[in-house]
């Protein structure tokens, strides 16, 4: 697998400069839920979507709403912990099975990325309790954000986890993240003497 970063939420943490914030696990998926209605329906705009699942069966619970955000989406992705036996269906999103050694074993997110309108990102991970165990045992550190730059960095980052898993896969993501639309370049500081009119 290409060099990542120890992980997506130190990448997101380090790129926000904030830290992940300990919440419960409903909390966490209250918000993901709301950041997929937000951005994985666009008018106007097809997302890039991925979306880590830790074990297949909280992914069976999303199946339907992540088929209706595949329909209108330029790709959508998701990486599910198998619990049980690998199975898709009719307009499923591309599904990425994957093991104990797989960060999306211990981490969870809900990415998408439109360009400079219509990105978002959550990435959480527990730290009490065990994607097995029941809700109310388990708590949480999360972020989410909706700045561009940040869903961008982390949908790079995710080019590069699927490319480990899959080539074409991870260059299928690329090309796609290439056709969206472009972030504002930033500004250039003006040079000391230019501000001084010299």
């Amino acid at each position: 697998m290409p060099a990542l970063p120890p992980s997506l939420l130190d990448l997101i943490a380090a790129s926000t400069g904030r830290a992940p914030r300990m919440q419960t696990r409903r909390a966490l998926v209250t918000a993901s839920h709301e950041l997929e209605d937000r951005y994985g329906v666009q008018r106007g705009v097809t997302p890039l979507l991925f979306g880590g699942f830790q074990r297949m069966r909280f992914f069976d619970h999303d199946r339907a709403r992540w088929r209706h955000f595949a329909r209108g989406a330029a790709m959508t992705v998701v990486a599910v912990g198998a619990d049980g036996p690998p199975r898709s269906g009719p307009g499923d999103p591309v599904i990425l099975h994957v093991g104990r050694d797989d960060p999306f074993w211990r981490d969870w997110l809900c990415l998408a990325y439109a360009g400079p309108e219509g990105s978002g990102v959550l990435i959480a991970r527990d730290v009490e309790g065990d994607p097995d165990e029941p809700l109310s045992e388990r708590r949480s550190v999360g972020l989410v954000s909706h700045d561009p730059r940040v869903a961008h960095a982390a949908a790079v980052w995710t080019g590069a986890y699927l490319a480990g898993h899959d080539p074409a896969l991870g260059a299928r993501w690329r090309a796609a993240l290439d056709a969206a639309p472009p972030l504002p370049r930033r500004r250039a500081r003006r040079r000391a003497a230019g501000a001084l009119g010299s």
